[in-house]
């Protein structure tokens, strides 16, 4: 899989974890936007939906709500992490049991993550 990310983006997730892209993603593309739209949003997010648009990518990864109410208005399709996670099990590259792992982990770290929600992702992983 090749996920296609902003420069911005990049140096956001690798201040918090650098191993973190690198054990993920097969293939990672860094590319900067040709022109960046005055979203109202953080820098990252704003390059993110920028090269969405200009590239014709129509899924935009994200899990701040603000970034993902802009796509929303904007015809993105929005995935978070928990929606990655639910594709893996999908697509059969992990377990249910080891998402339901990797969700309870994330509670456990502080992701935040509705009582809702999760009672839909723990049904959906019964």
């Amino acid at each position: 899989m090749t996920v296609i990310v902003p420069p911005k983006v990049r140096a956001e997730v690798f201040a918090k974890d650098p191993e973190v892209i690198k054990n993920t993603f097969s293939t990672l593309q860094i590319k900067h936007p040709k022109k960046k739209l005055d979203l109202k949003l953080g820098e990252g997010e704003t390059e993110a939906i920028s090269l969405c648009l200009e590239d014709g990518i129509s899924d935009f990864l994200s899990d701040d709500k603000r970034a993902r109410s802009v796509a929303k208005m904007l015809k993105l399709n929005r995935i978070g992490t928990l929606g990655i996670l639910l594709w893996n099990v999908k697509k059969g590259f992990i377990k249910k049991s080891e998402c339901r792992e990797l969700v309870d982990q994330l509670v456990r770290n502080n992701y935040f993550i509705s009582t809702e929600l999760y009672s839909k992702v723990v049904e959906l992983l019964n």
